[in-house]
């Protein structure tokens, strides 16, 4: 994928610096914590948009989940709905692509890394101390991705309970990628439903082999 234009990196900076300092007094902030993702909101740069900013118009209202690339530099931000009533759970701005969710963690990984579905597990897996990846959907996958995760002894999958968290496990287990299976305890859906039940104990040690 090609890289930014300086402009349009510099752009997406400003705006997540900009949503980033109004998260504190808003309604996302409450929505956050009572998802378990407080201790990684600064890690990820999470945001509120509280205003109307030229690009951003329709995104008043959502949480604000920068993606930061393995570089530090933001690359996309994505919106997500914290009421429950709108029919778009997770929005971003026309003409932006599609890529891989938290690639910095590349930079902080050991022999074994992770790998789960969407923004917000990724981030929930970050609270635990587990470096992770995000794939944004099963179509999100591409052939080419395995590249990025070769050599690590491990690759552990915290993939959703469905039909398509089943696809993207069935593509993952076609590359050559040392790919861990991991099923969120206690029956949750997905990793952040796991962590919001007590579970984050568990997830670790699925990340770690602790008994």
């Amino acid at each position: 994928m090609k890289p930014l234009l300086p402009a349009v990196r510099e752009s997406l900076e400003r705006a997540t610096a900009t949503f980033q300092a109004s998260l504190a007094e808003s309604p996302a902030a409450e929505y956050v914590q009572g998802r378990g993702l407080g201790p990684a909101i600064g890690a990820h740069r999470l945001g509120y948009v509280d205003q109307e900013i030229p690009g951003y118009e329709r995104f008043v209202g959502r949480l604000a989940i920068p993606n930061i690339c393995a570089s530090g530099v933001v690359v996309g931000i994505k919106f997500r709905d914290i009421t429950g009533l709108d029919k778009v759970k997770y929005d971003q701005p026309a003409g932006q692509a599609a890529r891989l969710f938290n690639l910095n963690a590349l930079n902080t990984a050991g022999e074994s890394i992770a790998l789960t579905e969407g923004e917000l597990d990724t981030v929930a897996l970050s609270t635990l101390g587990i470096p992770s990846v995000g794939i944004p959907g099963a179509s999100s996958w591409k052939r080419h991705h395995w590249r990025l995760f070769e050599g690590f002894q491990k690759v552990f999958f915290f993939g959703d309970q469905d039909d398509a968290g089943r696809a993207l496990l069935k593509a993952l287990m076609a590359t050559s990628l040392p790919i861990l299976p991991c099923i969120p305890p206690g029956g949750a859906n997905d990793v952040n439903e796991a962590l919001i039940a007590g579970r984050g104990p568990q997830l670790l040690r699925l990340f770690t082999g602790e008994k």
